[in-house]
């Protein structure tokens, strides 16, 4: 077992808590220029992993300081006193099941994407090339953007395999976001597990819920609330407007 630890003022840092798992936390000083492993080696990190962490299927991670919900209140509309405290916005229904074609792909649906994530963040990459659980530290949050089956750089579209696709098929993304505002602390990280991942996201498209578009067997996303609002799982469906891979919408956030 080994521990590192990357601070950042911007962003987070990336904590190792052993050969699989990878933790991320916030930090208000400035950023080292190496990662210090148990032992006293250091491994000098390339600048983007100072904010980013490698997920599989091409993803990154992108990591922050936690923040409140209200300030996504631009894009979500707040629904009752439930587990749901919110859904997204209209302009992004999304089927929950996949749907249409994309270059004689099928067009991944809301379940689809919500896969991906739950697996990609449950496969981060640690310091030793090795993969495992992704461990967002308290008062952290991590952000990642699910577009294709395989989201790596430098790869054509036609061989990234399926796309995200919103109503209409229009070619789309799903903004995920995973938000712990638990007390600082060791005791308060929370470690990504794929099957819970999977059941807190699934939420927005149950059939009994406001999210849910019962007509066109759709949903708008939303957020899943837990721990008195201290954890918050997010899926925010998008268009790409004119076909066109689009950022993160990560100028509306607080």
């Amino acid at each position: 077992m080994y521990y590192t630890h990357l601070l950042s003022a911007a962003f987070a840092a990336v904590v190792l808590a052993s050969p699989t798992p990878q933790t991320v936390e916030s930090a208000s000083i400035d950023p080292p220029k190496e990662i210090m492993l148990k032992g006293g080696k250091a491994i000098v990190l390339p600048s983007h992993e100072k904010r980013d962490i490698q997920l599989a299927g091409g993803s990154w991670a992108k990591v922050s300081d936690a923040h409140d919900d209200d300030s996504l209140a631009v894009r979500l509309t707040k629904r009752g006193a439930d587990k749901i405290s919110s859904c997204g916005p209209k302009s992004g229904w999304i089927p929950v099941e996949d749907r249409g074609e994309y270059m004689y792909q099928a067009m991944w649906g809301y379940r689809s994407a919500v896969s991906a994530f739950c697996s990609r963040v449950s496969n981060a990459m640690n310091v030793d090339g090795s993969f495992g659980p992704l461990v967002v530290a308290a008062q952290s949050r991590i952000s990642v953007t699910i577009r294709w089956q395989d989201d790596s750089q430098n790869v054509k579209d036609d061989l990234r395999g399926n796309r995200v696709g919103l109503k209409g098929e229009q070619p789309g993304h799903v903004e995920f976001e995973v938000n712990n505002k638990r007390d600082k602390g060791a005791s308060n990280d929370y470690t990504m597990n794929e099957e819970n991942c999977k059941t807190y996201l699934m939420h927005m498209a149950a059939t009994n819920q406001g999210c849910y578009g019962p007509n066109n067997r759709d949903t708008k996303g939303g957020t899943w609330q837990m721990e008195d609002n201290k954890l918050t799982f997010h899926a925010l469906p998008a268009s790409d407007a004119e076909d066109v891979n689009t950022p993160p919408h990560d100028g509306l956030r607080a």
